[in-house]
């Protein structure tokens, strides 16, 4: 499966989150947990490419090609830096949600639907 065309910005992202590396305390979901949340909320999450699953972070794509990423880190600190990057990069149609670990980013207009969809899985695990 392609990945959506957010990769570009989330990919830059997830790099620099996993180069400062703070590791910080704090809350964490694993992907299961992340993929059930999302899931009860009509959205079927999987990593595009296996190459994308690793123990520092992973990055997840819903099957039906909404145009977000979902990336589930090891560390809440080093969601919360890769969080100020992308607000750093931010456009009029980019969108980026946290909970603990787990950021979803886009850098496409979402429709408000699938923002609302987006935040009630993330509601789920915080």
């Amino acid at each position: 499966m392609p990945f959506p065309t957010v990769l570009p910005r989330a990919a830059a992202v997830v790099l620099a989150g996993l180069a400062l590396a703070s590791c910080s305390s704090g809350p964490t979901h694993d992907r299961g947990a992340v993929e059930a949340a999302f899931a009860k909320h009509g959205f079927e999450l999987r990593p595009p490419d296996e190459r994308f699953v690793s123990d520092d972070a992973t990055i997840l794509a819903p099957a039906s090609r909404e145009g977000f990423l979902v990336v589930v880190y090891g560390f809440t600190g080093d969601a919360e830096d890769a969080e100020e990057i992308l607000r750093s990069q931010r456009t009029a149609d980019s969108f980026d949600a946290r909970v603990d670990n787990v950021l979803v980013t886009a850098d496409e207009r979402v429709a408000p639907r699938v923002r609302a969809r987006i935040r009630a899985a993330l509601a789920e695990l915080g």
